[in-house]
């Protein structure tokens, strides 16, 4: 008789496994209910690791449905916290905030300040520039532009100098009146006789007039004494135009061409334009706060800039250890707030928080690779127990109970045998006992 035998029964004859059989402790292997196949066999090592990790894992309390969000993504988002940068960016907070003085009352202030933006807006101006407030300033330039708007164009040359015509104006205009009245109305010039008669000579008070060059025509007749007069007027406008800016103490020139003069006007006008601009700039809340801030007084632009680009760095610094650590805080708070609402965890932040030193990081790290690590053993032996279905499908339900030593691979081949052995139950196997003194030297178990 030849029988498929594995690796215990190999070249044994008859008699000896019915000998290994009795001499076996049944209770070793009757607990196994699944034949293995060859392959098993082959691989038995690998199956008999998985139980010793299941035996060590058996007892382990789940704890993976306690937890209501995704755990693995929840250590990979702790793990990237760069709790280094977060305490160098507190230590940079405290060291800035005691060098420049920052308060609770302007803290949010320095962190909005745009340093830069700042210095672009007032870097081409000067202490110089400000004459005026800027309600002042405001309503003189919007004044003064008006009035040279007023003044008409005389691109004329004449023969007098400007603070002469304008200094002596009053008295211009009245003598032009006079000469005029001398002349006869149906008259351009004055006669001859009018002159030798006129009573207290008025003629000899106005004839100086009559050397009085205006584009190269002397003002001896009524149409070029009325130019005249005209000229006067405008001249009137730009001096009092120059008047109102005397505070921006302009240099007036002799040239008493209107144009050159409006120019002349506009020219500080400019400069009364760069003071409104200025103090627009410099009197909004944003810069009274700067000025008080540095200790600077108020509308010194000059001082201001040194000290904007003396601390522009420091701010810049601060800004970012700022930035640094509410970015990291919120990332920490997202952590504290999950681990708070789960019930299983939130013991954990009542040992842990605040987080406002290393140690307290590190033991929080510590508890959450503690859970971690319970995690996995849960996870582990959920595998192993899959495993072990797929493997021992009839048998599985009772790895709970039995020992390492029994889990062995002579004992899943008695099973086999045995099993085989109930499967020919034509087999009498008291018989094939009587038989085996008659054939022992020749038969044989054929494995």
């Amino acid at each position: 008789m030849v029988v498929e035998c594995t690796e215990s029964f190999k070249d044994l004859r008859a008699y000896e496994i019915v000998e290994k059989f009795h001499n076996k402790n049944e209770k070793e292997w009757n607990w196994i209910e699944d034949n293995l196949t060859k392959e098993q066999f082959e691989n038995f090592k690998a199956l008999q690791n998985v139980f010793v990790k299941y035996k060590e894992l058996q007892d382990t309390k789940p704890f993976t449905h306690t937890i209501n969000f995704d755990w693995d993504k929840f250590v990979q988002n702790f793990e990237n916290i760069d709790i280094k940068k977060f305490f160098n960016a507190i230590s940079k907070q405290n060291e800035i905030t005691n060098e420049l003085n920052i308060k609770d009352n302007n803290r949010n202030f320095v962190l909005k300040l745009d340093i830069q933006n700042i210095l672009n807006a007032v870097d081409s101006f000067t202490n110089n520039d400000i004459v005026l407030n800027h309600i002042d300033a405001k309503r003189l330039y919007e004044v003064v532009q008006k009035k040279i708007n007023d003044i008409n164009n005389y691109d004329s040359v004449i023969n007098r100098d400007f603070d002469d015509l304008t200094t002596n104006y009053k008295k211009y205009i009245q003598d032009i009146s006079t000469y005029i009245s001398l002349i006869k109305k149906d008259k351009q010039e004055i006669d001859f006789l009018t002159k030798k008669i006129t009573k207290k000579n008025l003629y000899k008070e106005v004839s100086y007039l009559e050397q009085i060059e205006l584009d190269n025509k002397f003002c001896d007749n009524r149409n070029t004494l009325s130019t005249l007069q005209n000229y006067l007027k405008e001249l009137n406008k730009v001096k009092g135009c120059f008047s109102d800016l005397i505070k921006f103490e302009p240099k007036i020139s002799d040239d008493a061409n209107i144009t050159t003069k409006k120019n002349e006007l506009n020219f500080y006008l400019e400069h009364v334009k760069r003071n409104k601009n200025i103090t627009e700039i410099i009197e909004e809340l944003q810069y009274i706060k700067l000025f008080k801030f540095f200790g600077v007084e108020n509308n010194n632009i000059n001082q201001l800039k040194f000290k904007l680009k003396e601390y522009k760095e420091r701010i810049s610094e601060y800004q970012e250890a700022c930035n640094t650590y509410n970015e990291i805080k919120d990332e920490l708070n997202d952590i504290i707030f999950k681990l708070k609402s789960n019930s299983s965890l939130k013991n954990i932040c009542e040992e842990c928080c605040p987080i406002d030193k290393h140690e307290k990081f590190d033991l929080l790290r510590n508890r959450i690779q503690e859970v971690s690590e319970q995690i996995l053993k849960e996870r582990e032996l959920k595998e192993c127990i899959e495993k072990l279905e797929k493997s021992l499908p009839n048998t599985s339900i009772k790895l709970r109970d039995i020992q390492e030593h029994c889990f062995i691979q002579e004992n899943f081949e008695f099973a086999q045998a045995n099993y085989f052995l109930a499967e020919n139950q034509d087999i009498d196997i008291q018989k094939y006992k009587d038989k085996i003194s008659k054939v022992h030297s020749t038969t044989k178990c054929n494995f």
